[in-house]
């Protein structure tokens, strides 16, 4: 079974992504690392040989 061709651009998730951007678009990473001071911690995936720190990205806990 074949899945379908979906836009993604198209979808209720990704205007909800949008309009989250557009709320914290204008924050600074710097402040994001000073209101958060465990900031990369919350945001670094570690699982065997793989780490990916996500905490240099404009995410938050909403995200």
């Amino acid at each position: 079974m074949a899945l379908q061709n979906i836009n993604p651009t198209s979808t209720n998730a990704w205007q909800k992504l949008k309009a989250h951007f557009e709320e914290i678009s204008s924050l600074h990473m710097l402040d994001w690392f000073d209101k958060n001071p465990n900031r990369a911690k919350d945001f670094t995936i570690k699982w065997e040989d793989f780490y990916v720190d996500f905490s240099k990205n404009r995410i938050n806990a909403e995200t």
